[in-house]
């Protein structure tokens, strides 16, 4: 009899046993699924500093090799310290599309790159980032314009890569300050929307140098216009051709469904994350950043969809604050605030006609650029870029593969911060209505926008400078 009770005792034992492994399989699958924002080592070790130490450690006719053929845009192996801890057989190469091959004919050897700790030794990462970003400040004389756009970006909500400045040496030598940028992969997916995290794309026109021909002169744009065609996902090949994670056929169609819901103009919330693309659009119109979705060009942009719904990403700010065909001075200080692009028509640019075309959505967006007008011109603006100067100014001065002057640097900064008051005070203009909002309005009334004086585009670096 007791046998059989200590028999009993063991089944219910086992019993409990299966029961709690199951519920600990249960929790690990909720985790494995959760859309939770990862903290992630790297935030702090990669990007807590100011100035990020990196050193390239590689066999020299392999660099010159690579640098000699950098637009192929092939990886090699080489080991890099990063804030004190080195990194071995990590994968490098050139990245870029039109600055690459400008530095390339220019004869500089000054190429963005990307590292790739997994290129070489599966599954290394640095504090788990899977891929960093340096960036060679092309266009930019005051080496603060993705920093500043980054920046404001976080400060009004939208999820956006991490980054810091970068001095860079290569096997000890000096070779210049960057920026270092977190990839937009699989880390910067798990640490803003949990390891469930949804469908990435990067959508391209497929525009050669220089904007000529496509969808800016009324081809198709496959897709990148996020104008809807059809229902068939291959219709869409600027999108899914882009995508950074594979995709299933039922994420392609959430998709291509979003730019339905897009194009009939109603119940836009059940498909797109509305105030996140409001708060997206209001900075990236008062940052005057052209080389994007609004202008010619339909690309820098990222779309992120997760659970049916559909939010913007931003990337690629070396060319904002007027920096990419704006014109003149005037036209990129007083970029109309409610027809916010760029050698096209509203109509061509659908995601931004029907936000700006709806009277809620409209006064939630002025609401948003409210929000940064006086963060331009109430001194937040001026003392981050102030900031800014104070920290790299010294390494600027050194840089031995710049592409501009200390000299011109020190013209660059003062023009950005100029330009920062300046464009706040046209947006809060626009927004009172002393100042026409819209690109028609501002023809006929050319007397009211803000005089620039004689502030220089060029000054701050533009597309091609340097």
């Amino acid at each position: 009899m007791q046998g059989k009770r200590l028999d009993w005792a063991a089944i219910v034992a086992m019993g409990l046993a299966v029961a709690l492994s199951l519920s600990l399989l249960a929790a690990a699958t909720v985790q494995a699924g959760s859309s939770a924002p990862v903290s992630m080592d790297y935030e702090e070790s990669v990007f807590g500093a100011d100035i990020l130490k990196v050193d390239i450690r590689v066999e020299e006719s392999a660099w010159q090799e690579m640098l000699d053929n950098a637009t192929e845009e092939e990886y090699i192996q080489c080991d890099v310290t990063i804030g004190g801890t080195t990194y071995y057989a990590v994968g490098i190469r050139p990245k870029g599309n039109t600055s690459l091959s400008m530095v390339a004919d220019a004869g500089s050897s000054r190429f963005s790159f990307k590292i790739k700790f997994d290129q070489y030794v599966s599954g290394q990462t640095c504090g788990g980032l899977d891929k960093l970003v340096l960036n060679n400040v092309y266009s930019d004389a005051t080496y603060m314009k993705e920093v500043l756009s980054y920046s404001l970006f976080a400060r009004m909500g939208v999820s956006s890569p991490l980054c810091t400045y970068a001095q860079i040496t290569v096997n000890g030598e000096a070779w210049g300050l960057y920026i270092a940028l977190e990839g937009m992969e699989q880390s910067f997916a798990e640490r803003n929307f949990g390891l469930g995290y949804g469908a990435l794309y990067k959508p391209e026109s497929g525009l050669g140098e220089g904007g000529r021909g496509g969808p800016g002169n009324g081809s198709s744009s496959a897709g990148a216009d996020l104008a809807y065609s059809d229902g068939d996902p291959d219709s869409y090949s600027a999108i899914f051709d882009n995508a950074v994670f594979s995709v299933t056929k039922a994420e392609k169609q959430r998709m291509v469904n979003a730019l339905k819901v897009l194009a009939e103009g109603e119940e836009l919330e059940s498909a797109w994350d509305v105030d996140e693309v409001l708060r997206y659009l209001a900075v990236n119109t008062a940052l005057v950043n052209l080389d994007h979705y609004c202008g010619v060009m339909l690309h820098n942009y990222y779309l992120y969809e997760q659970d049916a719904v559909v939010s913007l990403l931003p990337w690629d700010y070396n060319l904002a604050f007027g920096g990419f065909q704006s014109g003149s001075a005037s036209g990129a200080v007083n970029f109309p605030i409610d027809t916010p692009v760029s050698s096209a028509s509203m109509e061509n640019r659908p995601l931004i006609d029907q936000l700006l075309s709806n009277e809620e959505y409209l006064e939630t967006h002025h609401g948003y650029l409210e929000e940064i007008g006086h963060y331009l011109t109430d001194g937040g603006f001026e003392t981050e870029v102030q900031g800014y100067y104070d920290l790299i100014a010294g390494y600027v001065a050194s840089d031995p593969t710049a592409f501009y002057t200390p000299e011109e640097f020190e013209t660059g900064v003062a023009a950005l911060k100029t330009f920062g008051i300046l464009r706040g005070r046209s947006i809060l203009g626009q927004l009172d209505g002393t100042i026409p909002s819209t690109a028609g309005g501002q023809s006929a009334a050319a007397s009211s926008l803000i005089d620039t004086g004689d502030l220089n585009l060029s000054d701050m670096g533009t597309q091609g400078g340097g």
